[in-house]
């Protein structure tokens, strides 16, 4: 990167942004626009991920280049305040013919620190002919990438195959401990990595993972409230649904752990007995088939009474359609109540989140009826359970990720993912006015309410090993120069 060039750049547009007013240094797009889509240009997405804070948004993008056969990481990341907006592209060193791509799974942003998961693909087999993969975790500072002066930097787990998932928090001793969740090997053995900052430049580094009972899958992390909570389900031997004689009750089980600050291994090593909260789902027989593997997601719940909720996709047993069920939170050990909603079958939850201090949830879900995705708002204590969807008019725009947007009045979520040209866009929505004028059609819908439920104790044996610490990779990073385009704006009463 020429970071001189770079760094003249960003102080000339910085200084131009702050003349303008703060609200209009806050808008992505002019006041009042409430519905917006936007066309990065020359950005292509496969994937993408979402995150903000109160601070700065960071979406991650990546795709195959078929030019080239690489697959490029992009970060473009905005200062909430001056409005600044900068991209740059990594390949994490992985070029040649030698490549080893990488892919991005989950993403972060915690105490000004941007972190990620994904996995590295080798271009080896082992001796059963299976590709050899292994983890990575990695983080940057978005200030810092925004000022010139930041680099990208990730660690290879090789004694993972895979990370799909992550949370973070601040330890006992104010440093971050990164809780990264995913598989020890081919063998679908679930795993938990931690790794603790113990010094300025120093780091240890933990393999956790169950050692009774060994048919769980761990399918999501978070930090919510004072606790690391994660989520599991159970592995099943089929898909048969619940009318056939093989039928697996494991599709209607999940669990929660939930873990100190200092995490997993600081409350689980002393060998002693350990409970996860099992959830056995037999309150609606029409809506209790959860599909082997699909992803169950964690969120946070502000605003409400809950600290947390999980939600996963549903088949129906009765009919040939499916939904979403969502769980909230106080602890792990009860909910008070849980909803369901139908969406379409076989139903995969891609991406969760909650607008700040309210009680509207936003998912990004794909089914049988909604093959490119849909943005699904069920909002908690609704009189009437209202579940607002947002659907593409022309169903040729994929949807990837979403998250709650800081920085303005009026539009409330952004959303990542691509149109029929692979060209990345970025969805603006406002979610707490239904009335004005939209981008997306807006169906409203309603959600069902089932009764509170208790969890039993499953007892479990965790298992630790001390790992040897490699070095960090440091990654070459490039300017990405893009324009942006409307090709879609909904404005006051237009």
């Amino acid at each position: 990167m020429n970071r001189v060039n770079y760094l003249v750049k960003i102080l000339a547009a910085t200084v131009m942004l702050m003349a303008l007013p703060p609200k209009m240094r806050a808008q992505d797009v002019p006041y009042p626009c409430q519905s917006v889509w936007t066309e990065y240009d020359p950005i292509k997405e496969e994937s993408s991920i979402v995150r903000s804070d109160n601070y700065y948004r960071v979406v991650h993008v990546q795709h195959n280049d078929p030019s080239t056969g690489m697959r490029p990481h992009t970060f473009i990341i905005k200062s909430i305040y001056t409005g600044l907006e900068v991209a740059v592209t990594t390949y994490f060193n992985n070029q040649g013919e030698t490549a080893s791509p990488i892919d991005i799974t989950d993403m972060r942003m915690h105490n000004g620190e941007c972190y990620f998961c994904g996995t590295l693909h080798t271009g080896y087999v082992d001796y059963n002919g299976s590709p050899v993969t292994h983890g990575i975790v990695g983080h940057f500072s978005p200030q810092a990438i925004l000022n010139a002066s930041g680099y990208v930097t990730y660690y290879i787990v090789e004694e993972t195959s895979r990370l799909t998932r992550l949370a973070i928090n601040l330890a006992s001793n104010q440093r971050p401990l990164v809780s990264a969740i995913g598989y020890k090997d081919n063998y679908g053995t679930s795993c938990m990595v931690e790794l603790k900052q113990t010094g300025i430049m120093s780091w240890s580094l933990r393999l956790n993972y169950l050692e009774s009972p060994d048919d769980i899958n761990f399918a999501d992390i978070l930090y919510a409230g004072d606790s690391i909570t994660l989520l599991s389900q159970m592995k099943c031997a089929n898909n048969y649904p619940p009318s056939h004689g093989s039928y697996d009750t494991r599709h209607q089980i999940f669990m929660l752990d939930r873990f100190s600050k200092d995490g997993c291994y600081n409350d689980c090593s002393s060998g002693g007995m350990h409970y996860m909260a099992h959830y056995y789902i037999d309150d609606a027989s029409y809506c209790k088939f959860h599909p082997n593997g699909y992803p169950m997601l964690l969120c946070h719940v502000d605003g409400s009474s809950y600290g947390f909720g999980a939600a996963y996709g549903v088949d129906e047993t009765v009919e040939n359609t499916g939904g979403i069920r969502w769980f909230p939170f106080n602890h792990a050990w009860k909910y008070d109540s849980c909803i369901y909603y139908r969406t379409g079958r076989s139903v995969i939850v891609k991406d969760i989140g909650n607008l700040f201090g309210t009680g509207i949830l936003f998912l990004v879900s794909i089914d049988a009826s909604h093959g490119k995705g849909v943005i699904t708002l069920p909002k908690l204590g609704s009189a009437t359970h209202d579940v607002p969807f947002l659907i593409d008019p022309g169903n040729t725009h994929t949807y990837n990720s979403v998250s709650w947007n800081s920085g303005t009045a009026n539009i409330d979520i952004d959303i990542t993912g691509h149109d029929g040209a692979s060209k990345y866009t970025l969805f603006q929505q406002n979610i707490t006015n239904p009335t004005l004028p939209s981008c997306f059609n807006k169906p409203n819908l309603h959600y069902e309410v089932f009764s509170e439920k208790r969890a039993a104790m499953l007892v479990v044996k965790w298992k630790s090993e001390l790992l040897d610490m490699r070095q960090w990779e440091y990654p070459d990073i490039e300017e990405t120069v893009f324009t942006t385009d409307w090709v879609c704006r909904k404005c006051g009463e237009e």
